[in-house]
């Protein structure tokens, strides 16, 4: 979590794309690398972003992967 400006509502959808970035010198690389490692690991990863209070990133990983499918949060 964090307290900066938070992630604008027309960004939210984008953000773990490949390449996307808002940074002049950035890659846009970082957030789809997590989530491709979260994925790999079968967990989950979600976003809570308010202009008001900042971010919050949600990483979730299942005790047993192989009731992963079967378990949710």
């Amino acid at each position: 979590a964090d307290n900066g400006p938070g992630i604008p509502p027309d960004q939210m959808n984008k953000i773990f794309e490949k390449f996307f970035t808002t940074k002049s010198q950035g890659t846009g690389l970082g957030l789809s690398v997590v989530q491709e490692i979260v994925n790999s690991h079968r967990g989950t990863i979600s976003v809570e972003s308010d202009p008001q209070s900042g971010t919050v990133f949600r990483l979730l990983f299942p005790l047993n992967p192989e009731l992963s499918n079967v378990l949710t949060p």
